[in-house]
C-alpha cells in the first residue's frame, strides 16, 4: 500500500511476529488525497464486541472522494480480528473484565489481552494484543497527525467522545450530543489516549459507541458523521460541520453520582440516558414483583446528565438485568459543565 497516487486502496497489514499462537492480518482501508496534507489514522475493533465503529468506518471509505481530499486518510476497521469473530472481548481471555477470582482487571498479566491497555513503547507481555499495538503504533500511529478511536459500550449508557483540553473545539467538532474534556494526567495504563499525554500529539479523539454486540444506525450515524467532522476541522476535506442543536460537556472532574438501589425487584427508568435532569428529579424506582409498590426511588441529587441508567452491569455470563438487588448499581449521574446550543 506504498503508493501516493490519488485514489482508494484495500490491503491488509501483516503483525510482525508470532504472539499466542497466532500472527494477525489486519484490513487497511487508505484513501490518498489529490493533494498533500495531513495523516489520519481511523481505528475501531479494538475489542470484540464493538462493531458500530466498523460499520461507520465502512461508510466513511465509500463516501470519500480522493480528489476532494487533502492528505492521507488510513482507517483499520478490525484491529482485533480474532475477538470481532469470535464475538468475545479479548483475546485470548476476556474473563479478568468482570470475574474476581481472577487478577485485579486494573494489573497483572491478564490486563496485557485488552488491546486499549497495550499501547505503550516497551511491551510488559509477549501477547497477540501487543504484537498487534506495536506493529500499528511503527507503521501508523508514529507518523500520524490525528487518529480517531471507536469503541463501543452498553447501551445502559450514553454514546461519548473525548479527547484532551488543548484539543476542545476538535472535540466539540465531532459533533456527537455528548463529550468530556480531559487534562493531560496519566491515563489508565496503555490507553491510546496516552500516546499523546507527554507532548499533546498527535491529536486524539476516542468515541465510545452504544451498544455492544449489535449495530445501531444512530450510533453507526454518529461515528460516520463525527469522522467526516474530524476531517473537515483538520483541514482534510472542504464543507461545513455538521452539529447537533444541543451538546452537553463534561470534564474530567466533573462530578458524578452513583445510583445504588436498596430494593429489590424491576427497575423502571423515570429519566432516558442522556436527558438532563434537575436536581430533586426521580431518575429511577424500583418495584417490587410482589406487591408491586415502589420499593425504592432515586432523586437527583444535583443539576446534571443520566449517564447510565436501568440496568445492571454486563459481561459473558453476568448478563446485563433489569432485576435489582440490595447494592445493586443501577446507574449513574453527571455534572454538566456547559451546554452549547448550536444554530
Amino acid at each position: 500500500m506504498a503508493g501516493k497516487k490519488a485514489g482508494k486502496e484495500r490491503g491488509f497489514l501483516e503483525v510482525e511476529k508470532w504472539s499466542q499462537g497466532v500472527k494477525a492480518r489486519l484490513p487497511v482501508l487508505k484513501v490518498t488525497g489529490a493533494s498533500s496534507g495531513p495523516l489520519a489514522v481511523i481505528t475501531a475493533g479494538q475489542h470484540g464486541r464493538e462493531l458500530n465503529g466498523i460499520a461507520a468506518i465502512e461508510k466513511v471509505f465509500n463516501e470519500l472522494d480522493p480528489k476532494k481530499l487533502k492528505g492521507t486518510v488510513v482507517f483499520l476497521p478490525v484491529m482485533n480480528p480474532i475477538s470481532v469473530l469470535s464475538r468475545r472481548q479479548d483475546y485470548p481471555a476476556e474473563e479478568s473484565r468482570y470475574r474476581k477470582v481472577y487478577l485485579d482487571r486494573m494489573g497483572g498479566p491478564t490486563l496485557a489481552y485488552n488491546m486499549d491497555r497495550c499501547w505503550i513503547d516497551k511491551p510488559s507481555a509477549d501477547t497477540y494484543s501487543f504484537a498487534i499495538t506495536q506493529t500499528v503504533m511503527k507503521r501508523w500511529f508514529k507518523k500520524a497527525d490525528l487518529i480517531i478511536d471507536l469503541h463501543g459500550w452498553s447501551d445502559t449508557s450514553i454514546s461519548l467522545v473525548w479527547g484532551y483540553r488543548e484539543n476542545t473545539e476538535l472535540v466539540r467538532a465531532f459533533g456527537l450530543p455528548w463529550l468530556k474534556i480531559r487534562d493531560r494526567k496519566e491515563e489508565p495504563f496503555g490507553m491510546v489516549l496516552n500516546l499523546a499525554r507527554k507532548t499533546g500529539k498527535p491529536k486524539i479523539l476516542v468515541c465510545e459507541l452504544t451498544p455492544q454486540c449489535v449495530l445501531n444506525p444512530v450510533s453507526v450515524e454518529y461515528a460516520r458523521r463525527g469522522i467526516t467532522n474530524s476531517l473537515k476541522f483538520t483541514g482534510m476535506l472542504e464543507g461545513s460541520i455538521e452539529l447537533p442543536p444541543v451538546q452537553y460537556e463534561m470534564y474530567q472532574e466533573s462530578k458524578t453520582a452513583g445510583m445504588v438501589s436498596e430494593g429489590e425487584g424491576l427497575i423502571i427508568e423515570e429519566a432516558r440516558v442522556g436527558e438532563f435532569v434537575k436536581k430533586g428529579q426521580i431518575t429511577t424506582r424500583v418495584v417490587s414483583l410482589e406487591t408491586f409498590k415502589t420499593v425504592w426511588s432515586y432523586r437527583a441529587p444535583f443539576d446534571g446528565l443520566v449517564f447510565s441508567n436501568g440496568r445492571t452491569t454486563w459481561g459473558e455470563d453476568l448478563k446485563e438485568s433489569s432485576i435489582a438487588y440490595p447494592g445493586y448499581s443501577v446507574g449513574r449521574i453527571i455534572q454538566v459543565e456547559n451546554i452549547i446550543k448550536n444554530k
